[in-house]
């Protein structure tokens, strides 16, 4: 099963002050910031290739998140939205001061049951929004990267058929014919 990374594409509305949201479309140590508890933003990805017929699962990750304040901490809400950013789920990742890792959970389904579609895949938004800080947000809340890992599946391409009965003929490629009984003519 094929993997896809979808990573931001385009900004729908960006109100962190601190950088611009996208900054997370690499990593690359530069930050997107938000200074202030509250800011939120939300963002395009980019599509899953045209191979992918069916979806397993998504997982929301991010790299290079903290909070900038010694022995603080920050709650940051990472909703996946569809396009009209009506939320399909939220997500709460509390960030420290050490730039790390988060993988958010692992979703199989779009709304608990249905499971998700290319069409649904590509027209996800995300909503990043700093939603705590304790004791405050200091020097503000940091990401470097964020990705929506796809796991998703193709449909297998069936082998053309060898015997190609408009010109009577069989085509072999590759392998060994074994004939246990009748007549071989070759030509």
């Amino acid at each position: 099963m094929p993997i896809a990374n979808l990573i931001y594409s385009s900004t729908i509305s960006d109100a962190w002050g601190g950088s611009d949201i996208d900054k997370i479309e690499t990593s690359d140590n530069d930050w997107a910031s938000a200074d202030t508890i509250g800011q939120e933003a939300s963002f395009q990805l980019t599509n899953l290739p045209s191979e992918a017929s069916s979806i397993n699962h998504v997982t929301a990750k991010m790299t290079g998140a903290y909070i900038e304040l010694r022995g603080a901490s920050a709650t940051l809400t990472v909703t996946i939205a569809d396009q009209a950013l009506s939320s399909y789920y939220n997500e709460d990742a509390t960030l420290n001061e050490t730039p790390a890792a988060y993988n958010l959970t692992q979703r199989t389904t779009s709304d608990g049951s249905a499971a998700w579609t290319p069409s649904v895949v590509n027209g996800i938004a995300i909503i990043l929004k700093v939603a705590a800080a304790s004791p405050n947000i200091g020097g503000g809340v940091h990401v470097d990267y964020f990705t929506l890992e796809v796991d998703y599946n193709v449909e297998p391409v069936s082998a053309p058929d060898p015997y190609d009965a408009t010109s009577n003929n069989i085509i072999v490629k590759s392998g060994t014919i074994i004939l246990d009984t009748g007549t071989v003519i070759l030509r």
